[in-house]
């Protein structure tokens, strides 16, 4: 966590930094806001690969490098979510069609 950080997170090769104000991990003021809190850590964990291991030369298209790493970040909350009402519907008992087989 680093306070004064101008953004909400940061990633860099090999480590990530959030503002100290969005601390992801706490029951700060980010845990009133779950789905913001879960689209940084998965936009700074996508941008992680994709900028960093796949990045361009320069600074040009950095746009590119930023709306992949949030495409990802929905695309994996939507698949993180799903999973995560299977497993609640199986430990609960309910027997809906998914989960019968």
């Amino acid at each position: 966590m680093i306070p004064g950080f101008a953004y909400g997170g940061m990633e860099h090769a090999g480590a990530t930094v959030f503002a100290r104000r969005v601390d992801p991990v706490s029951h700060g003021a980010h845990a009133q806001r779950p789905l913001n809190r879960d689209i940084l850590l998965l936009h700074e964990l996508n941008a992680q690969w994709f900028g960093d291991l796949v990045t361009m030369r320069w600074f040009d298209d950095l746009w590119l490098k930023e709306g992949f790493a949030q495409y990802m970040a929905y695309h994996a909350l939507e698949l993180a979510q799903a999973e995560r009402e299977r497993m609640e519907a199986l430990l609960s008992g309910d027997q809906t069609r998914g989960l019968r087989h």
